[in-house]
């Protein structure tokens, strides 16, 4: 499976229920090769309903997440009528001394309450992903795109 965006994020968008800009966003790490089913991405939209497959702490990644930071396209893209909001990690590099295994993790506007967390993507690492007691390194290839 490809990164994708929640289904849900067309209506948090369409009420003004999130800034890309200005707003507060996470991501979590889903355990091993774990990825969501496509009636997940069509029906979930707040953390809460994705935490029971949330990888562990481990090292210093804790459960919940990491900040990260979107910055949004500075010229829409007119020919493909979209724009690209990209994500990049602001907590640390790596986690460290951490054992992980994950195929991905999911994008979401932090709230503060797992209930009101508002969902936004899947992000594929196109395969598994793993460290033993080492480094674990999320890097952001692509960016989620919203078309309109």
């Amino acid at each position: 499976m490809a990164s994708q965006n929640f289904t849900s994020l067309a209506e948090i968008m369409a009420t003004g229920a999130i800034n890309f800009r200005t707003d507060s966003f996470k991501m979590l790490l889903w355990d091993d090769g774990i990825i969501p089913t496509e009636a997940e991405l069509d029906t979930w939209t707040s953390r809460n309903e994705a935490t029971g497959r949330e990888h562990g702490a481990s090292g210093n990644y804790i459960t919940g997440g990491f900040a990260v930071t979107a910055t949004v396209e500075v010229s829409p893209d007119v020919d493909n009528n979209n724009i690209e909001i990209s994500f990049a990690e602001t907590s640390s590099p790596a986690f460290a001394s951490a054992t992980i295994s994950s195929a991905g993790g999911i994008l979401y506007l932090n709230t503060g309450l797992d209930s009101t967390d508002l969902l936004i993507g899947w992000v594929d690492f196109e395969g598994v992903v793993a460290s033993t007691n080492g480094d674990f390194q999320v890097t952001f290839n692509n960016p989620i795109t919203i078309t309109v």
